[in-house]
């Protein structure tokens, strides 16, 4: 994996405090630069003097962590976020925020996995570190077959030499003329990587994923945000919802 500079998104929770501390983590294995920003809601429209105590709590809370003085901005978090991701090489942020902006970073989380232009890594409230034996890549098996877009995965899968689950939620079993084709071109591209191929019958997607990570014990769940449309949208926040123990990557389509 070829990671030179993160940008790690921070507020006064917890998760975003293990973010960063994953973070650091990555920059120092990939002897990466990171810069650390935290972003006041412009829909919150802060006065100044509430601005100054969120920095000091903020700079509180992650004692100990920042290497660098943090970067404050005012904006759209997910507008800000995709501006930032275009010049870095992987986004890192938490899954849960705090008070003060959790409503904004707990939607805007979805818009941003979507619009992303680098990978994505939403870190959840517990200690998380750069080892993952399990990977599950959750999918519908239409249209995600272009060896540019999975090179993110394929990169983590085999730096990572872990074991790979290739999953696919539906209400039948049974793949399609369509999803059989994608599977067998899936199969080339990782062909050089430890993986396997999973079908779940369940109706509810969200559902079936979070049952497949609990009995298969996952440590990271990937997917693939399609373009940014109202049912992408309402799919990937269901998802990050529903997923509170183990961290999500999110490579751009």
């Amino acid at each position: 994996m070829k990671i030179e500079k993160i940008i790690c998104a921070v507020d006064a929770s917890n998760s975003s405090k293990q973010a960063l501390a994953f973070a650091n983590k990555l920059a120092t294995k990939f002897s990466a630069q990171l810069s650390v920003v935290h972003i006041f809601p412009a829909e919150l429209r802060m006065k100044n003097e509430f601005k100054e105590h969120v920095i000091e709590e903020i700079n509180t809370w992650l004692n100990g962590l920042l290497k660098s003085p943090i970067i404050h901005l005012d904006g759209i978090i997910s507008e800000e976020l995709q501006k930032l991701s275009k010049s870095n090489d992987l986004l890192v942020m938490g899954l849960r925020g705090s008070n003060h902006s959790s409503r904004y970073y707990g939607s805007n989380a979805a818009q941003v996995i979507q619009t992303a232009s680098c990978p994505v890594f939403l870190i959840p409230d517990a200690e998380t570190d750069f080892h993952f034996k399990k990977i599950v890549f959750a999918s519908d098996f239409k249209d995600i077959v272009r060896d540019e877009n999975l090179e993110a995965l394929r990169d983590l899968a085999d730096h990572q030499k872990a074991e790979l689950h290739l999953l696919h939620v539906s209400g039948n079993t049974v793949l399609d003329t369509e999803e059989g084709d994608e599977a067998i071109e899936l199969h080339a591209i990782f062909k050089d990587i430890n993986h396997a191929f999973f079908v779940v019958e369940e109706q509810d997607i969200v559902k079936g994923i979070q049952k497949h990570i609990k009995d298969n014990k996952i440590d990271l769940l990937a997917i693939m945000p399609r373009k940014t449309t109202k049912l992408a949208h309402t799919l990937s926040q269901a998802i990050i919802n529903e997923t509170e123990s183990i961290p999500i990557f999110s490579f751009h389509a």
